[in-house]
């Protein structure tokens, strides 16, 4: 979560940590309006990137407290492991993407303000799921979140 603006297009990474006031452990629920997921760049775009909803857990960390790209992830479905992986696996540390996503949005003029939440990614392979099934998420350090999907 962002505690400060950021509205300069040549922002550095030491800028967006200094912007960072928050980290939450979050689930990102992935929905494409596409039908059967036939889908291109363009449809992705058009799509939001397939963003459908997300969870943010209560307690927070901040970038003193906690490195991103080592934190360590599992998901659980109806209680089995079905997707781990850490920060590395977002380009290979989740504020790079945070980073990718501040320039852009300040070179197209729509700069990020205090209070927005960025998702910057995931931390393992995403896990299908249908009607009824429980989902957990486990990061390390943080108070997990659960969820039945209806």
């Amino acid at each position: 979560m962002l505690g400060k603006d950021i509205t300069a297009s040549n922002i550095t990474m030491a800028m967006l940590k200094d912007a960072i006031s928050e980290i939450h452990a979050s689930i990102e629920i992935v929905d494409s309006r596409v039908e059967g997921w036939n889908i291109r760049i363009s449809d992705t775009i058009a799509d939001n990137a397939s963003g459908s909803h997300f969870i943010i857990g209560k307690d927070f960390k901040t970038l003193e407290e906690m490195d991103p790209s080592t934190a360590m992830m599992r998901l659980y479905k109806n209680g089995k492991l079905e997707s781990e992986g850490t920060g590395k696996a977002c380009m290979d540390n989740p504020l790079n993407a945070a980073l990718w996503l501040a320039q852009k949005m300040a070179d197209q003029g729509e700069p990020l303000t205090k209070g927005e939440v960025l998702l910057s990614g995931a931390l393992g392979p995403m896990v299908p799921v249908v009607q009824g099934d429980e989902i957990t998420l486990e990061i390390d350090g943080f108070e997990s979140i659960a969820l039945t999907c209806s």
